[in-house]
């Protein structure tokens, strides 16, 4: 694993701990604060972190070079953040014109921090959620790559939510016009339920879709999602 893949990893599993657990803001800036620790001890971007013991580069950093990586390092995450804005905005628009307003967009819009993912709720329920971010599987046919993801979340709900929507998932998938995967057996075993769409990163790292694209199909996956929602009397 890159040091890049290693710090994004981070940043997803604190956000999903933040929207499972809604703790006090002096909690949030504690972690805050250990995420950037992490991202001044961690080696450089050819070093590797494996069952958390690292390898440090031989080579001695140029003067400026952290300086230089750090401003990379955040120049990545706000290109980031602006594309899904991008992408939440359109999603919003095609929505409007469906006659679909969106409830409560974002953690870290309702709580002031930066993450590399939003939430948008479903229905009345604060509990399922659909989820547009980027991720780096570990299994699957993804495995190691970087993904656009979009994933509807609906953990705890098994027999009210999760398996009459399984009934309708065909339906789901010819609207939105891709396959849509489930999590791993051992992970819904655990409580964890979620419907994913994915769109693979380039061989270069980069995103293969513009923000218009990802966001249509983020609003055509809620619009399906909450009709079918309704119908199943799931509110």
């Amino acid at each position: 694993m890159t040091e890049r893949e290693f710090i994004d990893r981070f940043e997803q599993q604190k956000y999903e701990f933040l929207v499972e657990n809604m703790i006090g803001e002096s909690q949030i800036r504690i972690l805050d604060q250990f995420e950037e620790w992490i991202k001044e001890k961690v080696p450089g971007e050819t070093g590797t972190v494996h069952n958390k013991k690292r390898t440090k580069r031989a080579t001695i950093e140029r003067p400026g070079q952290r300086a230089e990586k750090k401003v990379k390092e955040k120049k990545q995450k706000q290109d980031f953040g602006e594309y899904l804005e991008k992408v939440v905005t359109e999603a919003e628009r095609v929505l409007a014109e469906k006659g679909v307003l969106l409830y409560c967009v974002a953690l870290d819009r309702a709580i002031g921090i930066k993450q590399s993912s939003r939430c948008i709720r479903i229905l009345n329920n604060h509990n399922v959620f659909c989820r547009v971010g980027k991720s780096w599987p570990r299994k699957g046919k993804y495995q190691g790559r970087g993904v656009v993801l979009i994933e509807l979340v609906m953990d705890g709900f098994k027999t009210s939510v999760f398996l009459p929507l399984l009934k309708k998932i065909e339906t789901i998938e010819s609207h939105v016009g891709m396959s849509v995967e489930r999590e791993m057996p051992h992970i819904e075993n655990v409580g964890k339920y979620r419907f994913k769409l994915f769109f693979p990163f380039g061989d270069e790292g980069e995103i293969n879709y513009d923000s218009a694209f990802i966001g249509e199909k983020l609003a055509e996956f809620i619009y399906i999602s909450t009709i079918c929602l309704k119908e199943l009397d799931c509110r």
